[in-house]
Parts: structure tokens; C-alpha cells; sequence
């Protein structure tokens, strides 16, 4: 692929607030331009700078999610679960631009979200959130992830609340066969 292309990709990635996609490219353009001995030198270090410039932003920007899981949990301890799906569903949002959607805190951020929202009682939202935490997992860490089984149990437990006690069933007895299997 052409430096160029990526550049602008990454241009258009950094206005859309995907700064992991946005350095994502960049680093591909920059490692595909130092690989051109006719590179020019200034457009080289130009993209090193935007880089660079990416880099505090979205540092200062996990603080911040990371502030917002904490204020979370602390009004998810406190019961007050209103607050705390507002909260965590702005980490999620931040996590979902930097880090990418199938990151392992991003899908913690997801399960948190699930986990808040089966509590204020919108089951079909946690089932959603459940849903895809778990596909996401069971493709990225496999069946046998400590992770991907406690999902199948999040799912299930979001199916019991909903009165699917099948489906449930079915999830836990998969989980149960997981755990005798890998234990």
C-alpha cells in the first residue's frame, strides 16, 4: 500500500477521534517511507511528529477513562447505578477510540456496562453488551480463556434474569464442561 493513502487514512481516522486507528496507519506509513531510500527526510520526520503529537492525547485520555471507572465502581458500590452506566459507558466510548474494540479492557469496560445495566433492570441491553463481550472473546482468547467463561456466566446470568432459564441452562452446563476439561 502507498504511504500516501495511509496518511490520509490516518488524517481522516484522527477527525473522526479514532486515534488508534490514526496511529495505527501513520506507523505503517512511517515504516513504509523509511523504506523508501527517495523519502523525503522533512515529510519522514513530519510524520514522526504526528505521531508523537497522538501519544499524550491518548494517554491523557485512558487517564481519563480510568478516572471514570473508578467514579463508576464507586457509585456501583454506592447502588447508585445510574451514575455508574453513565460513567462507564464514557470510559467505554473512550476505551472503543483508543485502544479498539476488541482490546481486553475495552471488553472489561463492556462487562462492567453489562453487568450496571442488568442491575438497573434493561436486561436487553446487558444481554447486547453480554452478547458481544463474548463473541469478541471466544474469537480473540478462545473457549477455555478464564475470561471467555466468566462472559458465558455474565450471559447466562443476564438469561436467567430474563426468564430463559434454557438458554441459561445450556450456557452454564458449556461452562461447566470448560472448567472440568481445563481444571
Amino acid at each position: 500500500m502507498d504511504w500516501h493513502k495511509l496518511y490520509t487514512q490516518g488524517q481522516e481516522a484522527v477527525t473522526k477521534q479514532d486515534l488508534a486507528l490514526a496511529i495505527q496507519l501513520w506507523q505503517q506509513a512511517l515504516e513504509l517511507l523509511q523504506q523508501d531510500p527517495e523519502a523525503n527526510p522533512s515529510t519522514v520526520e513530519q510524520l514522526r511528529l504526528n505521531l508523537k503529537a497522538l501519544q499524550p492525547k491518548a494517554i491523557n485520555e485512558l487517564e481519563q477513562a480510568a478516572q471514570l471507572f473508578h467514579a463508576g465502581y464507586q457509585r456501583y458500590q454506592a447502588g447508585d447505578y445510574h451514575t455508574a452506566a453513565r460513567n462507564w459507558q464514557a470510559e467505554l466510548e473512550i476505551r472503543k477510540r483508543i485502544l479498539g474494540f476488541e482490546h481486553p479492557d475495552t471488553l472489561h469496560s463492556m462487562s462492567n456496562l453489562a453487568l450496571t445495566k442488568s442491575d438497573m433492570g434493561n436486561l436487553q441491553s446487558a444481554l447486547e453488551l453480554n452478547q458481544q463481550t463474548l463473541e469478541i472473546r471466544k474469537r480473540i482468547l478462545g473457549l477455555e480463556h478464564p475470561d471467555t467463561i466468566t462472559s458465558m456466566n455474565n450471559l447466562a446470568s443476564t438469561k436467567f434474569n430474563m426468564g430463559d432459564f434454557q438458554g441459561a441452562l445450556e450456557l452454564n452446563q458449556q461452562t461447566l464442561e470448560i472448567m472440568k476439561r481445563i481444571l
